[in-house]
């Protein structure tokens, strides 16, 4: 009996902003390549930490970086 693989995309984001792609209040991604890619995608949260200050990641989202999913 075959089996199919299928191959699993995934975008990743630093937190904060997967959140709000999880959350559905950014419906916009920007990258320097264009991709083909459409479909599913997968978000990855990764585990850098973003640019922006903790007090703006709690007016965003209302929790810590430190209480966000990651990696």
């Amino acid at each position: 009996m075959a089996t199919t693989v299928e191959k699993l995309k995934a975008l990743s984001v630093r937190q904060l902003w997967a959140e709000l792609i999880m959350c559905g209040e950014k419906t916009v991604e920007y990258r320097s390549q264009p991709t083909k890619v459409r479909g599913r995608v997968y978000v990855y949260a990764s585990l850098t930490k973003p640019d922006a200050t903790d007090a703006k990641i709690r007016r965003e989202v209302g929790c810590s970086w430190n209480d966000l999913p990651k990696g």
